[in-house]
């Protein structure tokens, strides 16, 4: 089943970016400081990058970091 937030969510995440004390944050940091799935919070990370609002990249087999591009 597909989750349907609003897209309000992606200024929620950018904001978060902005706020948080680390340079970068993981997809289970979001979710859990957001209150949203950690699947929505990949979601939602993946669309910022293809909008060249945020940058990632990984540091391991699995493991994405995401980080704000200012």
């Amino acid at each position: 089943m597909t989750e349907s937030y609003p897209k309000s969510v992606d200024s929620e995440v950018r904001e978060f970016l902005e706020r948080n004390r680390k340079p970068f944050v993981t997809t289970t940091n979001v979710a859990e400081g957001l209150g949203i799935t950690r699947q929505y919070a990949h979601d939602r990370l993946t669309e910022l990058v293809e909008n060249d609002e945020i940058e990632r990249t990984k540091v391991g087999a699995k493991a994405v970091v995401w980080w704000s591009g200012d």
